[in-house]
């Protein structure tokens, strides 16, 4: 018997052993291949497709584990209309007067397209201005969708729209009878030519966004009570600080900033 199962052998009291080439089933010891069968007396299989659609992975298969997905770097080309691989994903890169926005057609819930976007060193688009809000519409709809998540949350004081930093909204732009926290849980911004709030369990398609430089944002919030900078990955930043104000009560005096606002000290 020479160990091959891909031959029947036999011993003829005349011709001594005789090989004889089958077609039965086998294993080629390739995990690249599929439906292996003998054939002229060696195994063999049909290659696989390691394809899984994604333009942002570079696929290929290597024959002890099977197929193999390599995520392209950030900004690696994919897709049409110079779209871009961000995270594994495409996205439309655009830049509107000093930021840089990823347009996403993937649909996450909230919190995971905040978190994506974190990932790679952005965040969740935040509006402020009705100006960048039409922007956003008019450049998404052709590409994405004109709608999707942005970066404002209720879920911790109903009404109380907040960023994900705990910054308060410097701008919205409410649907008229919005927003209405339907059924008791939408929590979570939509954006649109006019906004409504949403369930953040709801995949949406969602714009990641980062400020590209600085130097051209105003962060002056006008709060003494705050120290305001810039993080080119998240934008204006506007700390509390505890130093002395004015809370405009002649009937007080020390007072001092708690919390972002000024607050009276001792009775005079």
């Amino acid at each position: 018997f020479d160990g091959n199962p891909c031959t029947d052998d036999i011993c003829d009291a005349a011709a001594g052993c005789v090989v004889t080439n089958n077609t039965a089933t086998c294993d080629d010891g390739s995990a690249c291949t599929d439906g292996d069968v003998c054939s002229g007396g060696s195994c063999a299989g049909t290659t696989i497709s390691c394809d899984d659609g994604d333009p942002c992975t570079v696929d290929t298969c290597e024959a002890a584990s099977g197929c193999k997905h390599t995520t392209l770097a950030n900004g690696s080309a994919c897709g049409q209309n110079q779209q871009q691989c961000w995270g594994g994903l495409c996205a439309f890169v655009r830049e509107h007067g000093s930021h840089e926005y990823l347009l996403f057609a993937q649909k996450k819930p909230w919190q995971e397209a905040l978190t994506f976007c974190d990932d790679l060193d952005r965040h969740l688009v935040v509006i402020g201005s009705a100006e960048e809000n039409q922007w956003l519409v008019e450049t998404g709809a052709p590409l994405t969708s004109d709608s999707g998540w942005a970066g404002l949350t209720d879920a911790a004081e109903e009404g109380v729209w907040l960023t994900p930093t705990g910054q308060p909204a410097q701008f919205l732009s409410w649907h008229p009878n919005e927003p209405n926290n339907c059924c008791g849980g939408e929590d979570c911004l939509v954006y649109a030519s006019q906004w409504n709030d949403g369930g953040c369990h709801v995949p949406r398609p969602f714009v990641c966004e980062v400020p590209t430089d600085c130097g051209a944002l105003d962060c002056d919030d006008q709060n003494p009570c705050t120290d305001d900078g810039c993080d080119v990955t998240v934008g204006c930043t506007h700390v509390a600080n505890t130093a002395p104000c004015d809370d405009s009560n002649a009937c007080t005096t020390g007072s001092a900033c708690v919390d972002t606002g000024c607050v009276g000290g001792a009775a005079v």
